[in-house]
Protein backbone atom coordinates (compact mmCIF):
# COMPACT_ATOMS: atom_id res chain seq x y z
CA UNK A 1 0.00 0.00 0.00
CA UNK A 2 2.96 2.27 1.19
CA UNK A 3 4.67 1.73 -2.48
CA UNK A 4 0.90 2.26 -3.99
CA UNK A 5 1.00 5.98 -2.37
CA UNK A 6 4.17 6.87 -3.13
CA UNK A 7 3.88 5.93 -6.85
CA UNK A 8 0.72 8.34 -7.00
CA UNK A 9 3.03 11.12 -5.07
CA UNK A 10 5.58 10.85 -7.67
CA UNK A 11 3.15 11.32 -10.27
CA UNK A 12 1.30 13.62 -8.82
CA UNK A 13 4.69 15.43 -8.08
CA UNK A 14 5.78 15.27 -11.90
CA UNK A 15 2.29 16.32 -13.22
CA UNK A 16 2.34 19.47 -11.26
CA UNK A 17 6.26 19.99 -11.89
CA UNK A 18 5.24 20.06 -15.99
CA UNK A 19 2.53 21.97 -15.34
CA UNK A 20 4.75 24.94 -13.87
CA UNK A 21 7.10 24.74 -16.90
CA UNK A 22 4.56 25.11 -19.21
CA UNK A 23 3.11 27.79 -17.57
CA UNK A 24 6.26 29.17 -17.20
CA UNK A 25 6.68 29.38 -20.95
CA UNK A 26 2.67 30.25 -21.78
CA UNK A 27 3.13 33.28 -19.35
CA UNK A 28 6.57 34.58 -20.99
CA UNK A 29 5.90 38.02 -22.87
CA UNK A 30 6.25 37.25 -26.24
CA UNK A 31 8.84 39.62 -27.50
CA UNK A 32 7.42 40.04 -30.94
CA UNK A 33 4.65 41.89 -29.16
CA UNK A 34 6.84 43.97 -27.15
CA UNK A 35 6.36 47.93 -28.69
CA UNK A 36 9.53 47.97 -30.95
CA UNK A 37 11.88 50.42 -30.27
CA UNK A 38 12.17 53.87 -32.39
CA UNK A 39 14.71 55.63 -34.33
CA UNK A 40 14.09 59.18 -33.56
CA UNK A 41 11.52 60.84 -31.81
CA UNK A 42 8.19 62.78 -32.95
CA UNK A 43 7.61 66.02 -33.92
CA UNK A 44 5.42 66.44 -30.57
CA UNK A 45 8.36 64.60 -28.43
CA UNK A 46 11.26 66.17 -29.71
CA UNK A 47 13.23 63.11 -28.50
CA UNK A 48 15.35 61.12 -29.85
CA UNK A 49 16.48 57.37 -29.67
CA UNK A 50 20.32 56.11 -29.88
CA UNK A 51 22.43 52.95 -29.80
CA UNK A 52 25.74 52.71 -28.62
CA UNK A 53 28.16 49.80 -29.61
CA UNK A 54 28.08 47.28 -32.47
CA UNK A 55 27.48 43.27 -32.09
CA UNK A 56 30.28 42.76 -35.32
CA UNK A 57 32.98 44.66 -32.93
CA UNK A 58 32.32 42.22 -30.04
CA UNK A 59 30.37 45.35 -28.28
CA UNK A 60 26.70 45.31 -26.60
CA UNK A 61 24.24 46.96 -28.27
CA UNK A 62 22.13 49.13 -25.79
CA UNK A 63 19.20 50.91 -27.34
CA UNK A 64 17.83 54.04 -25.05
CA UNK A 65 14.33 54.14 -25.32
CA UNK A 66 11.67 56.76 -24.45
CA UNK A 67 7.98 56.13 -23.80
CA UNK A 68 5.86 57.70 -27.23
CA UNK A 69 3.80 60.16 -25.89
CA UNK A 70 0.53 59.43 -27.47
CA UNK A 71 -0.46 62.26 -30.49
CA UNK A 72 -2.44 65.31 -29.55
CA UNK A 73 -5.26 65.29 -31.32
CA UNK A 74 -5.43 69.24 -31.76
CA UNK A 75 -8.94 69.72 -33.95
CA UNK A 76 -10.59 67.46 -30.80
CA UNK A 77 -8.88 70.30 -28.72
CA UNK A 78 -10.05 72.68 -30.39
CA UNK A 79 -13.62 71.43 -30.66
CA UNK A 80 -13.68 70.61 -26.69
CA UNK A 81 -12.01 73.35 -25.67
CA UNK A 82 -12.38 76.56 -28.62
CA UNK A 83 -15.61 76.40 -30.66
CA UNK A 84 -18.32 76.85 -28.22
CA UNK A 85 -16.85 80.57 -29.03
CA UNK A 86 -14.45 80.45 -31.91
CA UNK A 87 -16.97 78.02 -33.95
CA UNK A 88 -16.18 75.18 -35.04
CA UNK A 89 -14.48 75.99 -38.65
CA UNK A 90 -12.81 79.00 -36.73
CA UNK A 91 -15.61 81.28 -37.88
CA UNK A 92 -16.00 83.15 -34.88
CA UNK A 93 -19.26 83.07 -32.69
CA UNK A 94 -19.20 85.03 -29.39
CA UNK A 95 -15.14 85.32 -29.82
CA UNK A 96 -12.98 86.72 -33.01
CA UNK A 97 -12.49 84.69 -35.91
CA UNK A 98 -9.87 82.24 -36.34
CA UNK A 99 -9.89 81.13 -40.18
CA UNK A 100 -8.72 82.51 -43.49
CA UNK A 101 -5.37 83.32 -41.78
CA UNK A 102 -7.15 85.67 -39.58
CA UNK A 103 -5.10 84.40 -36.32
CA UNK A 104 -2.15 84.34 -38.01
CA UNK A 105 -1.64 87.70 -39.01
CA UNK A 106 -2.64 89.13 -35.95
CA UNK A 107 -0.13 86.96 -34.08
CA UNK A 108 2.92 86.92 -37.03
CA UNK A 109 4.98 85.45 -33.78
CA UNK A 110 3.18 81.85 -32.68
CA UNK A 111 4.81 82.39 -29.03
CA UNK A 112 2.48 85.54 -28.85
CA UNK A 113 -0.46 83.75 -29.38
CA UNK A 114 0.70 80.52 -27.55
CA UNK A 115 0.76 83.48 -24.08
CA UNK A 116 -2.83 84.76 -25.00
CA UNK A 117 -4.34 81.01 -25.07
CA UNK A 118 -1.82 80.00 -21.73
CA UNK A 119 -2.39 83.41 -20.20
CA UNK A 120 -5.72 84.72 -21.40
CA UNK A 121 -7.22 88.24 -22.16
CA UNK A 122 -9.54 90.89 -22.25
CA UNK A 123 -12.58 88.18 -22.82
CA UNK A 124 -10.22 85.47 -23.90
CA UNK A 125 -10.24 83.00 -20.73
CA UNK A 126 -6.27 81.57 -19.85
CA UNK A 127 -5.72 77.65 -20.58
CA UNK A 128 -2.73 77.52 -18.75
CA UNK A 129 -3.70 75.92 -15.75
CA UNK A 130 -6.55 73.82 -17.61
CA UNK A 131 -4.20 71.86 -20.14
CA UNK A 132 -0.27 71.47 -20.72
CA UNK A 133 1.68 73.64 -22.62
CA UNK A 134 2.12 71.00 -25.27
CA UNK A 135 -1.51 71.10 -25.73
CA UNK A 136 -1.73 74.52 -25.90
CA UNK A 137 0.91 74.91 -28.45
CA UNK A 138 -0.91 71.73 -30.35
CA UNK A 139 -3.80 74.29 -30.56
CA UNK A 140 -2.06 77.18 -31.29
CA UNK A 141 -0.81 75.63 -34.60
CA UNK A 142 -4.44 74.20 -35.69
CA UNK A 143 -5.71 77.39 -35.70
CA UNK A 144 -3.30 78.34 -38.13
CA UNK A 145 -4.28 75.97 -40.30
CA UNK A 146 -8.20 76.97 -40.25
Amino acid sequence: MVKYLLGVVQIFAMATALAFVVLLFLLQPDASKAPAATTAGTAATGGTVTTGGTAATGGTVVAATTAAAPAIDAAALFDDRCSSCHGRSGEGLTAPALSNGRVAAKFPDIEAQVAVVRDGRNGMPSFGDRISDEQIRAIVRYTRTL
